[in-house]
Order: structure tokens, then C-alpha cells, then sequence
């Protein structure tokens, strides 16, 4: 089903439709591409995601800007929302798992244009405030990154998503990959956690399994 499918599992969709030189792809034409993204201290929604920001912060700043680009009433309001989105990404990241086909500018917005949509039959259950927001947002799996720097952390935050229509086996739970780049917290990919609607599923069976 389109709600399960992962948010990476797009990259595969998108590369049927690109050559195999290393020009613009011209079905990009058009689409305004952010240029050069780096990692940098930035202020939205009222957090300050500097490099003592905590995931939490960071993951709620994307998800609310999700939400503003799904229902972006006007292609001005979706460019202002994906700005952010892409504030609080991870860019090298998620470049350096992607083919070399495109430029860099090219894949990165190949994938971050695609989350809004994703996980769009469930924006209206996101928050516009980080308090309520915060206690919802699950942080796991702290740890090392795997071939990084030392001190360079990695690890997941959770969400139940509600389904529109309150159907409880139309939940899901949306799982956001954080690292750190440039000392900061930044999202590296996000997907649906395939076996579970719910979190309290999610943490009953890490208990049975312990």
C-alpha cells in the first residue's frame, strides 16, 4: 500500500525516469533546486537548531513543515516550506548512498521534494507546537556512526500517525534516521516502520524479545 512503502524505496521510482549522463536532468526543469545545501544553525517554527538542539526539536521542525507543504495553498508557500525542509536535512547523507547520476543539487532535491507527499494522508495529525509534539516523539537507538568521527551520534525518533479516518489498522508509525553533520542534528531519511501501527506494539515486542 502507498502509506506503507518506504520514503527511500522513491529512489528507485525516480531512477527509471533519469539518463545515465551526468548533465541536468531536464525533467528538472523548472523546479527550483536549492544550490550547495550545507548544515548550518537555523531558526524556524520557533527553535533555534543550532548544535545544541536536540533531535526532537529537529525532527518536530520537519514534520510541521511537511504539513505546510502538503496543504501549501500556493506554489510560494510549498517553496517556503521545502526551504525548510531542506534547512534540516542531512545532505551528505543522504547524497552519499545515491548513485552519481545526477548532481548533487539533483539528488538531494530528488529525494527531500518527495517526503511531503509521502507521508501526506496523515500531515493532519502533526502538531504546530513542539510542546504537545515533544511527548510523542520517541528517541531510540543513540549511538556511534558507524564510520564517522568520534562523538559523531546517530539515532532514530518515532511517531504514531493517526490515520484521517480513525481506522487503528491505518496507523503507522514514522520512523525519522537522524545524524549529525556539522555538529548538528539533521534528518537523514524517513520511513514507515513496516511490522506495527502503534508504538506500544512497537515497545511490547522489544520487550518479549529481551
Amino acid at each position: 500500500m502507498y502509506k506503507e512503502r518506504l520514503i527511500t524505496g522513491s529512489l528507485g521510482l525516480f531512477l527509471l525516469f533519469v539518463g545515465s549522463s551526468c548533465s541536468r536532468d531536464v525533467r528538472l526543469a523548472g523546479h527550483d533546486i536549492p544550490e550547495n545545501v550545507q548544515v548550518k544553525t537555523v531558526t524556524h517554527f520557533g527553535q533555534v537548531l543550532d548544535e545544541s538542539a536536540t533531535p526532537k526539536q529537529v525532527a518536530f521542525v520537519l514534520l510541521r513543515a511537511l504539513k505546510e507543504d502538503f496543504l501549501a495553498a500556493t506554489p510560494k508557500d510549498r517553496a517556503a516550506a521545502l526551504h525548510i525542509e531542506f534547512d534540516v536535512c542531512a545532505p551528505d547523507a543522504i547524497v552519499s548512498r545515491l548513485p552519481g547520476i545526477l548532481t548533487r543539487d539533483e539528488l538531494l532535491y530528488r529525494v527531500v521534494h518527495l517526503w511531503s507527499p509521502t507521508i501526506g494522508q496523515y500531515v493532519g495529525d502533526i502538531g504546530s507546537s513542539l510542546e504537545p509534539m515533544e511527548t510523542r516523539l520517541i528517541q531510540r537507538g543513540l549511538r556511534q556512526m558507524a564510520g564517522a568521527d568520534d562523538g559523531v551520534m546517530e539515532c532514530k525518533i518515532l511517531i504514531n500517525l493517526d490515520d484521517p479516518n480513525g481506522d487503528p489498522n491505518a496507523a503507522v508509525v514514522l520512523v525519522l534516521s537522524m545524524v549529525q553533520e556539522n555538529k548538528h542534528w539533521r534528518v537523514d531519511r524517513l520511513e514507515f516502520a513496516p511490522t506495527v501501527r502503534s508504538l506500544d506494539k512497537l515497545t511490547a515486542s522489544k520487550t518479549t524479545t529481551k
